[in-house]
């Protein structure tokens, strides 16, 4: 069934996919494509296509190698399942449903609008587009480009055309890994220095300081872990003066205390508090410490998504336990509620799982979009200059041949990771 408006949009509908189709897009197309750097970007796209092909390549090689040699890689694929290989959220274990259809709604987005804009640059025709809607819920988009221009087009042309797809995935993702860089640089353990108790005789004690109180900073130093505590205290002297600000649990007030150091047995000047949580406190410092530097250092991190339960990331949904030193009983945290960001507060985890799982949807959108597998992006530039390279000398049709037979290689590459570890189990027995 199908539909027409004056503002020249048409739904079509075929239960349970409804396609709402306009020409507005397309004169967005129109406008987008005179911009210079999208000229630039069509260029450079052709250039990068490669370049994330043979990065998948590697990938699926070294996958595939592992599958084959690995038995606990073997065993953690069988526990996954094969549906653990496709990126549909909800089907995928690992892959959660809303920030999964978000991430996927902008990775199909962005790779075909930008199909349909460097289309208009090489000035080809661009028939229609739109978004796919499932029982009425986005879940994707489409742009229909002159299949005959695709397919008799000069070389150049049709590559910017395809490699601008795969690209824009690329360049998606690396935004939203740079903003969830920044969000994690800028994370800050939120436990706080709470006092579970003052020793009696204590500085500590005498001054007011009791169960509940927050230390918030020693001489004007932020303290957010024992060990800077600890680093403060040491480089003091028995007997000395520190001015300590402390959130008072009773009135919610900060005060300004002077707290004589004394020799209390730690071997070093103390205030006298016994800290709540001190482990925890002290584990997730570290952690975050660890975390930032591994999250510059090691990119590959990045690509194990949160979900997954080898990689503690910092918007992770574990949750954490530990035996207290007083008593038999467990505290448990939810790694999300161990760090605060000063300008999101705890609104954090929220935005970075969203900007992770934008990342990681489109970062392999455009790699499987790379390989060269017809008819994916990769494999119809593959096509393509088998056509131009090899046509004349060996036929048309044996060009279309060269290309079906990598697919086939890669497509066979791509069900090993599916079949291998379960053909393994007969070999066990």
């Amino acid at each position: 069934m199908e539909r027409n408006s004056a503002r020249q949009v048409s739904i079509d509908v075929r239960l349970p996919f409804i396609m709402i189709k306009t020409e507005r897009l397309l004169k967005m197309f129109e406008k987008i494509a005179r911009f210079r750097i999208m000229r630039a970007f069509s260029w450079v796209s052709v250039f990068l296509l490669p370049v994330v092909a043979a990065g998948g390549v590697m990938l699926l090689i070294n996958s595939v190698m592992l599958v084959l040699t690995r038995p606990e890689v073997q065993e953690a694929q069988r526990e996954a399942g094969p549906q653990s290989l496709l990126l549909i959220p909800g089907l995928n274990p690992y892959l959660p449903i809303i920030y999964g259809w978000a991430g996927i709604l902008v990775a199909i987005i962005a790779h075909e609008s930008m199909h349909g804009i460097i289309a208009r640059i090489v000035g080809y025709k661009v028939k229609t587009t739109g978004l796919i809607l499932f029982l009425g819920i986005p879940i994707g988009a489409f742009v229909e480009i002159d299949e005959e221009e695709l397919k008799t087009g000069k070389t150049r042309d049709v590559t910017r055309v395809l490699s601008g797809g795969p690209i824009s995935n690329v360049a998606v993702a690396a935004i939203c890994l740079a903003a969830l860089l920044i969000i994690i640089m800028g994370l800050q353990p939120a436990l706080g220095i709470v006092v579970s108790e003052a020793i009696p005789g204590s500085s500590a004690s005498e001054v007011g300081i009791m169960p509940g109180d927050v230390i918030m900073s020693i001489n004007d130093k932020p303290i957010n872990s024992l060990s800077e505590l600890r680093k403060i205290l040491e480089s003091k002297k028995f007997g000395e003066y520190v001015t300590v600000d402390v959130l008072k649990n009773d009135t919610k007030k900060v005060e300004r205390l002077e707290v004589q150091l004394r020799d209390l047995g730690g071997g070093y000047p103390m205030i006298g508090v016994k800290i709540a949580n001190s482990d925890i406190l002290e584990w997730s410092a570290q952690y975050l410490d660890s975390y930032k530097n591994v999250a510059l250092r090691n990119p590959i991190i990045h690509l194990v998504p949160p979900s997954y339960p080898t990689v503690l990331h910092p918007y992770s949904d574990r949750t954490i336990c530990s035996m207290t030193n007083q008593s038999a009983a467990t505290s448990c945290f939810e790694i999300k509620s161990l760090f605060t960001h000063p300008i999101l507060g705890h609104n954090y985890y929220a935005l970075s799982n969203l900007l992770y799982w934008i990342w990681f949807v489109n970062i392999n959108v455009a790699i499987f979009n790379a390989l060269p597998i017809y008819p994916l992006d990769g494999g119809l530039a593959l096509r393509k200059i088998f056509s131009i390279t090899l046509g004349k000398k060996l036929g048309e049709k044996m060009a279309f041949y060269l290309s079906v037979s990598v697919t086939m290689v890669f497509i066979g590459m791509i069900l090993s990771l599916v079949v291998v570890p379960y053909i393994a189990l007969f070999f066990k027995g």
